[in-house]
């Protein structure tokens, strides 16, 4: 990768840093986890221009959700926001929807 390269310094170098407050904790951290089952389709065959392809054979189908923002501030504590489908054969959207609604204006 261009400009990954690690450049050490030299003996007797001291190193400094620039952009310290990059390593800064930061205020919150957000975690989600999607949940979601597979159910098979029919085959389906899809061809590329180079000759290659893909069959589809299963879709995903979004079934629950959990968020969890975590604060380190101590004023500030946030419950997890757990949503599962009420039955299995939920519309997988309304699950997305709900996920989106806190930050829909």
């Amino acid at each position: 990768m261009v400009g990954s390269e690690i450049a050490l310094p030299q003996e007797g170098e001291v190193a400094k840093f620039r952009n310290f407050h990059s390593k800064l904790k930061a205020a919150f951290a957000i975690y989600a986890d999607l949940e979601s089952t597979t159910k098979e389709i029919t085959p389906e065959k899809v061809e590329s221009t180079d000759g290659s392809y893909t069959q589809k054979y299963q879709t995903h189908i979004c079934n629950s959700y959990c968020l969890h923002v975590v604060s380190s501030v101590p004023e500030h504590s946030f419950e997890p926001i757990i949503y599962r489908a009420r039955t299995e054969t939920e519309d997988e959207t309304k699950v997305i929807k709900h996920f989106l609604k806190p930050y829909r204006k």
